[in-house]
């Protein structure tokens, strides 16, 4: 059984609006678990030498594959951004 659905969710906080995106499949093996998948996104949608304080940067949400089983730690959540201390890319796991 895969817990992986293919689909991502945009949200656009500037108009207040969503929008579902049909993933790549791909993706599934290149950029397995929530931090590949952050980081593809952010490398895929930020301008170099973007700001870290623009607006158009993103927090992007993702989570990993085993994400919906009864797998240990499996319930875990990834926020990617821009870091406005370094200006790299940067993953958090709260």
């Amino acid at each position: 059984m895969s817990t992986l659905t293919g689909r991502m969710l945009k949200i656009d906080l500037s108009d207040r609006s969503t929008q579902v995106i049909q993933l790549d499949k791909e993706w599934k093996d290149l950029y397995v678990g929530g931090e590949g998948y952050a980081a593809k996104i952010l490398y895929d949608n930020l301008q170099p030498g973007m700001d870290p304080m623009d607006e158009r940067n993103m927090l992007v949400f993702t989570t990993g594959p085993l994400t919906g089983t009864r797998a240990p730690s499996s319930d875990r959540l990834v926020i990617g951004y821009k870091s406005p201390l370094t200006g790299t890319k940067r993953s958090l796991r709260p």
